[in-house]
């Protein structure tokens, strides 16, 4: 069971990197552009398949 700011460990790595790095541009860290971060594979879909946990 799952309790209120607890950690997932099933979360998906990907979705979450994604996720935190909206955050920070919304918070108004630079722009890497060029640079593959650590949610590009959330973009491809056989990666996101793969990166589902189960």
């Amino acid at each position: 069971m799952r309790r209120e700011g607890a950690d997932y460990i099933w979360a998906r790595p990907a979705l979450l990197a994604r996720k935190f790095r909206s955050v920070e541009l919304r918070a108004g860290l630079p722009t890497s552009h060029a640079k593959r971060g650590t949610a590009f594979d959330y973009n491809i879909p056989a990666a996101y398949s793969n990166n589902s946990g189960r």
